[in-house]
């Protein structure tokens, strides 16, 4: 069995969740797998609070422990742990929580909490089977996938008074589909900065639209700063050019033409034949310059991001910076 996550693991953006799995897998009726996209790369841009929605939420999980202390009361279901956060043995980045905990039958199974409006429980089957929302199935077996376990029971509140059970079995080869399913989309999508294909209209004006924008008035004094941050990138520029030149033509002067390149990009290369050492520039014999080959050995993200995802998710690290830009001019 699975240890409980970590408090750091509750970033939202470091992993994927059992509310997440529905979306990637495109059976969620209320998020697609560009949602999930932009949410774990912080693109997600903030809509209009919904009163209705926050209200509908919020009472939802006020009635969670309700919930289970009915179906102690009416099934003699007894939880043992509830609000529990695990994270995927295998993967780092697979967590899930589970509303509670029981030993049922001798066995210990999830249970998970839901309320439902009564003009909503044709949506729900026949009680007592697995007859429920496929975003729900999905849910459970993420769960069970993560923590081992082989039944999940769904306690649904209808109304204020009707309590209705239904069971989720474990089913691996699903649950091998499903992980499978988002270790591709956590390397090939979030990992990667590649955002999944559209579903519809709205996904395409999400992955298009650009975050709010503020406006402010310059004062002249700014103005003044302004430009002077132009010539400041202008001289960091032309300074950045010529060291290039210099330390080309002593190379040059030093190794032989042949021993050293302009390579692309403004990287200086050594001949494929140069060996790693130490050569000396002097002045009359007192030292002047030290001209340094040496060999770096560095990470190779892109390769570990694609063959070890979970290890790459893991020391995953995001930060946040400025960018000063000026515009663009319209053509």
């Amino acid at each position: 069995m699975n240890a409980p996550a970590p408090a750091a693991i509750g970033a939202r953006q470091k992993f994927l969740g059992g509310s997440d799995i529905g979306a990637i897998l495109g059976v969620s009726p209320w998020k697609t797998p560009v949602d999930i996209y932009l949410e774990k790369t912080g693109q997600a841009i903030a809509a209009a609070p919904d009163p209705d929605k926050e209200k509908l939420f919020r009472r939802g999980k006020r009635l969670e422990p309700v919930v289970l202390e009915m179906l102690l009361e009416e099934r003699g279901i007894e939880t043992l742990v509830r609000n529990e956060r695990y994270v995927d043995a295998v993967y780092p980045f697979m967590a899930c929580e589970v509303d509670g905990e029981a030993i049922v039958e001798g066995e210990h199974v999830n249970l998970e909490a839901k309320t439902s409006h009564p003009f909503a429980r044709k949506f729900w089957g026949e009680e007592g089977t697995d007859e429920i929302d496929i975003s729900y199935t999905a849910q459970a077996l993420w769960g069970m996938g993560i923590t081992g376990r082989k039944r999940c029971i769904f306690a649904v509140l209808v109304g204020s008074d009707t309590l209705l059970t239904f069971e989720v079995k474990r089913d691996d080869e699903l649950i091998a589909q499903m992980r499978a399913r988002a270790v591709a989309f956590w390397n090939d999508h979030v990992l990667a900065g590649v955002p999944p294909q559209p579903l519809n209209v709205f996904d395409t004006y999400k992955l298009f639209r650009k975050a709010p924008s503020s406006k402010v008035e310059a004062t002249p004094e700014v103005i003044a700063l302004c430009q002077d941050l132009e010539r400041a990138k202008d001289d960091q520029r032309i300074a950045a050019e010529r060291e290039l030149e210099c330390k080309y033509e002593i190379g040059k002067y030093m190794l032989g033409a042949s021993g050293i390149m302009l390579g692309s990009k403004g990287k200086l290369l050594p001949a494929p034949d140069l060996k790693p050492g130490q050569h000396m520039l002097h002045v009359g014999g007192k030292p002047l310059l030290t001209l340094a080959l040496i060999q770096q050995s560095r990470l190779d993200t892109a390769r570990l991001a694609k063959e070890r995802p979970e290890i790459a998710a893991e020391f995953q690290k995001s930060t946040t910076v400025f960018r000063f830009d000026r515009p663009r001019s319209k053509k």
